[in-house]
């Protein structure tokens, strides 16, 4: 999700292979900085996966044999960022260990590794990692910055402190909203995209009634995170690498997750250069494309989305989807277990079959709504919402920051947010999905569980 005033820093010398699986992935070349999703590409094709290097070997037992981790009750994450950036450390440390030895992780150690936040926070980002130009960390972290830096390589490092702009991850309750909403649409299970994978939460709290019948593709820019996302869905394909830059066949019958915000221009990709999106209206779009017709998206997204004026983004969705719903949740909503204040939308799309006429186009327009208090001026909100208030789970205001007046969702006095959310996904209509869900054989997804793991 979005940053707030987190510095960034320029990588050297990472490079990221695929996880095999057929899968294509550029490597990110000398420097980070110059291959980020704003940048011109080289014009080159994907490079192929690449031997792994002596004493890294791939899975060798069958994927059978190693059990995807599913969350029945919380993580219960630390209170303390402190002791948040220590879990994290302890998760980095259990992953290398697990990956040195060649052996599945055991259940105990999955309920360990599913701690690990990242370091997105802006508590932690600007304390566990050194400022430009500055010989020290913030006051009192030196021993846990110190300890990161001596925990990985200098690759991983870079890569971690560049990817805190990116790592937020979704909070549990909304994560759980979400499939929620996906069985009250009738989703039956397939193939399913997650191009932000993250550590995999989304997968973990899949309901009892997906797990046999989904299998998980997870598209993942920094090679510690994944390295600790494939030992919590070793049946899963866990891919390193950019997603702009990751070939993907056009046959998912499900994509979902929380894309990376930014306001950063993807210009990787060259099929959707010209559209000139957004980093994670890219990721929705491209999402969305790779569908089956009749299959379904969910999507967690920065208020921006919907709300802009530029809709070249909507309209492109548009052209092939049609929004089921939206619900837009008010700021604060991450700010327990990501650590950052932003308003964001679950927005749930279908793709249409061929054939098939466009569903509703309100959503690609904005409308002006006037705020109770007589002295406020009115706010441009997206149509969407502006008729469908029951998916506002806050109070429209508007706010000034360094940029002026700004638009923000208040949350309400006393409202207990994640009741309001599952009440809001009641709403839904009731069996929509009408797909052709892909029949799953595991052993056959992971036929390239033998092509080499990313190198560490």
């Amino acid at each position: 999700m979005s940053h707030d005033d987190l510095f960034t820093i320029s990588s050297s010398a990472i490079t990221s292979q695929s996880s095999g699986l057929g899968l294509g992935i550029a490597g990110f070349g000398a420097d980070l900085a110059t291959n980020d999703f704003d940048d011109d590409p080289p014009l080159s094709e994907p490079a192929l996966a690449m031997p792994a290097p002596s004493g890294v070997s791939a899975r060798t037992s069958s994927s059978a044999t190693r059990a995807n981790f599913y969350l029945s009750e919380s993580r219960n994450l630390a209170r303390g960022w402190k002791q948040r950036a220590l879990d994290n450390l302890a998760a980095i440390r259990l992953a290398s260990e697990i990956e040195a030895t060649d052996r599945a992780a055991t259940v105990d150690e999955q309920a360990q590794l599913i701690r690990f936040t990242g370091f997105g926070a802006s508590e932690l980002a600007n304390a566990v990692f050194r400022r430009p130009g500055d010989d020290s960390f913030r006051p009192g972290w030196d021993e846990i910055g110190s300890d990161l830096e001596g925990t990985v390589s200098s690759g991983e490092y870079a890569s971690l402190a560049r990817c805190t702009q990116y790592a937020h991850f979704t909070p549990e309750f909304i994560v759980r909203a979400i499939w929620f909403g996906l069985q009250r649409l009738g989703w039956r299970g397939g193939r399913v995209l997650e191009p932000g994978i993250g550590t995999g939460l989304f997968p973990a709290l899949m309901p009892d009634e997906f797990r046999d019948v989904s299998h998980i593709t997870g598209i993942e820019l920094d090679p510690v995170t994944a390295r600790i996302t494939r030992l919590l869905q070793p049946r899963a394909r866990i891919v390193t690498g950019d997603f702009a830059r990751t070939e993907l066949p056009m046959s998912f019958d499900l994509a979902i997750g929380n894309p990376p915000f930014s306001d950063r221009t993807v210009r990787s990709d060259r099929a959707y250069r010209a559209l000139g999106l957004r980093l994670h209206d890219y990721f929705i779009a491209r999402s969305i494309d790779l569908l089956k017709p009749g299959a379904l998206a969910a999507f967690v997204t920065s208020s921006g989305t919907m709300d802009k004026v530029d809709c070249s983004a909507r309209e492109h969705i548009a052209n092939s989807a049609d929004l089921i719903a939206a619900i837009r949740l008010p700021e604060e909503s991450f700010r327990s277990e990501a650590g950052t204040d932003v308003v964001v939308d679950i927005l749930f799309f279908r793709k249409r079959k061929t054939g098939e006429p466009e569903g509703d186009q309100t959503w690609l327009d904005i409308d002006e709504i006037r705020l109770t208090t007589e002295d406020e001026g009115a706010i441009r909100i997206n149509r969407w919402f502006a008729r469908h208030p029951d998916f506002v789970l806050g109070e429209h205001a508007l706010t000034f920051g360094p940029f002026g007046e700004a638009y923000t969702c208040l949350p309400r006095k006393d409202e207990d947010l994640a009741a309001a959310l599952s009440a809001a996904v009641t709403l839904f209509p009731e069996a929509l999905y009408d797909g052709e869900p892909t029949k799953i054989d595991f052993e056959l997804e992971n036929a390239g569980d033998n092509a080499p793991v990313d190198p560490p």
